[in-house]
């Protein structure tokens, strides 16, 4: 704020109506009696304020769909313009007692040259068990270490990506949690997964692949832009 105008004054200095009368200009910026519950004062960045409820964590669902009798689904061209990408898998179908992996990547899969590690820990009843793949591959993936049931859909993967689209930082991490029925349905399972990609070269990543260690005969998924 500029007000008043005068940035000289002496002991004695008297305002002058010009140098005053730019209060209601750069004073009442916005009007308090406009707000809504929630709404903060937000600056536009072109010298003028209003009241707006902060966008920060909002999720943005960017697309969603149904795989039906694929082994391998890819979601490719996500938009790059979030921070995080947060992706659901659900209602999971799947031929065979077998498991279930969410990967992502840049481009044609296994993407760009890099170092990928996933660690996985599932618990079943009073019981922890873990696993873990390493390898020189150019995505990062979550999950794909423990088998559900067929026939059973109770069944949620969800995957977070952290600065997924990040062309300055070489190293991606991403972090899951799932809750599905074993083999025979009769036992639920928690796992929980973190993984990282320690890229050659700084690269966004694009796609999502859903993939099933045998075909999944239905599935649904939605993916989410984070801020």
């Amino acid at each position: 704020m500029t007000w008043p105008t005068k940035t000289d004054f002496v002991d004695g200095d008297v305002l002058t109506a010009a140098q005053v009368n730019n209060v209601g200009t750069n004073l009442n910026l916005f009007d308090p009696t406009s707000a809504t519950i929630g709404q903060v004062p937000i600056a536009d960045g072109a010298g003028s304020v209003a009241f707006g409820t902060p966008t920060a964590g909002a999720y943005t669902l960017l697309t969603s769909g149904t795989i039906s009798s694929a082994a391998t689904t890819d979601i490719t061209s996500i938009s790059q313009d979030y921070k995080h990408l947060e992706v659901w898998v659900y209602d999971i179908n799947i031929a065979g007692n077998n498991n279930v992996r969410v990967d992502m990547f840049d481009g044609t899969f296994p993407g760009s040259t890099g170092y990928t590690l996933t660690e996985t820990i599932q618990g079943a009843s009073t019981t922890l068990s873990g696993s873990g793949t390493q390898g020189a591959y150019g995505f990062i993936r979550l999950f794909g270490q423990f088998a559900m049931g067929s026939g059973y859909t109770r069944n949620f993967y969800r995957c977070v990506f952290y600065d997924y689209a990040s062309t300055t930082n070489d190293t991606k991490f991403a972090f899951g949690q799932a809750s599905f029925q074993s083999t025979g349905g009769s036992t639920y399972v928690g796992n929980w997964s973190t993984a990282c990609l320690q890229q050659a070269s700084a690269i966004g990543l694009d796609t999502v692949r859903i993939v099933g260690a045998s075909t999944l005969t239905t599935a649904s998924y939605r993916i989410y832009g984070v801020n």
